[in-house]
C-alpha cells in the first residue's frame, strides 16, 4: 500500500462500523507508517444516533475522507486503543484505498448559509454537512416543518457569494435541542454542480488543515 494515499494528520474524516447505520466525524491525530491514529468521535447521542463506544481490538472500521478528486475510503481494523480519558483509535488498513463513484460520495462537515423552499414555505438555516448526494441543514424553531418525501429547492450561499440551487427530496426531519435538523437528497445533480460541491468541500477541508497547522 502507498501510505501517501492515506489521510494526513489534522485531516477530518468519517468513521463507519459494520453494525452502524450511519458514520461519525473524527480527525486523524497521527500517522504510523501505513497505520493511522484517530480521535474518538465526539458526537451527541440522540434517539437516532447512540453514543459511540470505544471499540475492541480487531473491530473493523471504514475510514472515509475527501480529496481534490473525490471521496476515498479504506477498510481498517483496530490495533489498539491509546489513552484513557481521551481515547484514540489506532487503525491498520486491511485493504486498498478505494475511490468511490460520484453518487456514492459520503458527506463532509461544511458550514454555509442555506434556504430550503417548498410550496409556499421557506426555511433558512446553516449547512451542517454537504456532499454530492445531499446535505444536512440546521434550522431554528418556528421555521416551516418539511416532512420526509417532500420536494424542496435548496439554495446554498458559498463564501465567494456564489449561489447554488438544487432540487432535493427531504429524507429526514427531526428535533434537536437548538432547533430542527433537515436532511435532503439531491435530485438530478449536473456534473457542473457536482464539481462545484466537490470543490467547495475540498477547499473547506484545506482551510481546516491550514488553520490546525497554524495553531500548532
Amino acid at each position: 500500500m502507498t501510505d501517501a494515499l492515506l489521510p494526513e494528520p489534522g485531516q477530518r474524516i468519517r468513521l463507519h462500523l459494520d453494525h452502524w447505520d450511519h458514520d461519525v466525524p473524527s480527525t486523524v491525530d497521527e500517522r504510523l507508517g501505513d497505520d493511522v491514529v484517530v480521535t474518538h468521535p465526539m458526537v451527541t447521542a440522540d434517539d437516532e444516533h447512540p453514543a459511540v463506544d470505544v471499540p475492541s481490538e480487531g473491530t473493523l472500521v471504514t475510514v472515509g475522507w475527501a480529496t481534490p478528486i473525490g471521496w476515498n475510503e479504506v477498510p481498517t481494523s483496530v490495533v489498539s486503543i491509546l489513552g484513557d480519558s481521551v481515547p484514540r483509535w489506532w487503525l491498520r488498513p486491511t485493504g486498498a484505498v478505494v475511490r468511490l463513484q460520484r453518487r456514492a460520495f459520503a458527506r463532509a462537515a461544511f458550514h454555509a448559509p442555506a434556504v430550503l423552499e417548498g410550496g409556499q414555505a421557506s426555511a433558512g438555516g446553516s449547512v451542517v454537512d454537504l456532499g454530492e448526494g445531499g446535505l444536512r441543514c440546521a434550522v431554528e424553531w418556528g421555521t416551516p416543518v418539511f416532512q420526509p418525501g417532500e420536494t424542496v429547492t435548496t439554495r446554498i450561499t458559498f463564501d465567494d457569494g456564489g449561489l447554488l440551487a438544487l432540487s432535493a427530496v427531504v429524507v429526514r426531519a427531526q428535533s434537536r435541542a437548538a432547533g430542527r435538523e433537515i436532511a435532503v437528497r439531491f435530485v438530478d445533480v449536473s456534473s457542473h454542480d457536482a464539481d462545484r460541491i466537490r470543490h467547495e468541500v475540498f477547499e473547506a477541508e484545506r482551510r481546516h488543515q491550514t488553520e490546525k497547522a497554524e495553531e500548532e
